[in-house]
């Protein structure tokens, strides 16, 4: 079973707390203010839930983690995001023993058909956090930077989700605030790791669990870009009925061996590094994507900006977190 952690207001910071501790704890006589910024409305899979149930629900609501709830007593026992499942299907559901990031070697047939029908729980990340609804604004925004945590499921006093606490609600705020008057120059991510369009599904699987990035750019060989793949899209291929049929067959190298570019999106949205941050944001907003590309002046991709760029740069602006 995973450990479920609560966030707790601690000055501008915040301190993490065992559930079953902070539920005997003293809570504050008001709210705080996080759930006034919520606009996600809390979506589940209940305790003997099935990992093709939370994919199923990710997709339906476009999510990138559920809460994981006791089927009786609603309380949050656990958190499963997308990431987890991807490494699951992957990896750890060869029960072999192979190269750290050597992805589903072939003798390992109908290791995915057996991973999606785990239980959701056991995939789920071993310490899941999730907040008090008393949590303040920049406790939140500093629990984000820190953890890396695109959604955050919000508590009441029961340890029963109220609502979703997500990036682009942070990145709405931060933007209204006039003294945050930034360009991307001193904010964006030089460090961008690439997948060239000749490569199949299983190299950029390997790629993303290998770096921890939910989305990975694919490149042409002059370093041109050609459009982005994301743990989602490698859901949503896994989770088709065509790909599901070729698990249970012991066809999964089908799947494995799909080319990139077939699942790609080539939906690419540039700017610069004299952009401002709130027309970043604005364009992100408009464009619905969470990044933004930047070229040299060969065309040829040197960096990118993403909302959690902007809520780095808002926090260190704020001092609740050193950018």
């Amino acid at each position: 079973m995973p450990r479920v952690l609560v966030a707790q207001s601690l000055g501008r910071g915040f301190v993490l707390t065992d559930a079953e501790l902070w539920k005997g704890l003293e809570k504050p006589e008001i709210r705080e203010g996080v759930v006034n910024f919520c606009s996600k409305d809390v979506k589940t899979v209940p305790d003997d839930g099935t990992v093709t149930e939370a994919l199923n629900v990710m997709a339906e609501e476009g999510m990138r983690m559920l809460p994981i709830v006791h089927k009786f007593t609603r309380e949050v026992v656990g958190v499963v995001n997308e990431r987890s499942v991807l490494k699951h299907l992957t990896l750890e559901s060869t029960y072999l023993q192979y190269d750290e990031y050597d992805v589903l070697p072939s003798s390992s047939k109908g290791a995915i058909m057996s991973a999606m029908s785990a239980y959701a729980i056991d995939v789920s990340e071993k310490e899941s956090i999730v907040a008090s609804e008393y949590l303040t604004f920049s406790s939140a925004l500093n629990l984000i930077v820190q953890k890396q945590i695109g959604y955050l499921p919000i508590i009441d006093a029961k340890l029963r989700p109220i609502c979703v606490l997500a990036e682009d609600d942070l990145t709405a705020h931060a933007v209204q605030n006039e003294a945050f008057d930034f360009t991307l120059r001193d904010f964006i991510n030089m460090s961008v790791a690439t997948i060239k369009d000749t490569s199949r599904v299983r190299d950029v699987c390997r790629k993303i669990i290998e770096t921890g990035y939910r989305r990975i750019p694919v490149v042409n060989e002059q370093e041109k870009i050609r459009g982005v793949v994301t743990v989602r899209s490698l859901l949503k291929l896994f989770n088709m009925p065509e790909s599901k049929s070729r698990f249970a067959t012991g066809r999964q190298d089908d799947v494995l061996n799909t080319p990139v570019v077939d699942i790609m999106s080539e939906k690419i949205v540039l700017t610069n590094v004299d952009e401002k941050i709130v027309d970043a944001e604005k364009k992100m907003r408009e464009e619905r994507v969470d990044t933004l590309f930047i070229l040299d002046n060969k065309g040829c991709l040197e960096s990118i900006f993403t909302m959690w760029d902007i809520l780095r740069a808002y926090s260190g602006f704020l001092g609740t977190y050193p950018g």
